[in-house]
């Protein structure tokens, strides 16, 4: 059986490469006025560092554009009031 992986306990480390592209996605969808969304990834040994960024589609902006009048959950930030 494995050990706990080192990043339950908070020490993870990510490359400043994919640090950099999570910040160039970041600032790219607000000016889009959508959520950025990625997914971060790492190998399976070390357990505690990340060094790749894959691109995932923004489920919100799929579902928003189906249903342009879809019930935004509260507290949630509405883009378009």
């Amino acid at each position: 059986m494995r050990d706990t992986p080192l990043w339950v306990h908070g020490r993870l480390t990510v490359t400043r490469a994919a640090l950099d592209e999570v910040f160039a996605e970041a600032r790219s969808a607000y000016g889009r006025d959508e959520e950025s969304c990625r997914f971060l990834l790492g190998p399976c040994e070390p357990w505690d560092a990340l060094a790749a960024v894959m691109p995932m589609a923004n489920r919100a902006n799929q579902l928003h554009d189906l249903d342009p009048d879809i019930i935004i959950a509260p507290g949630a930030h509405d883009p378009h009031p």
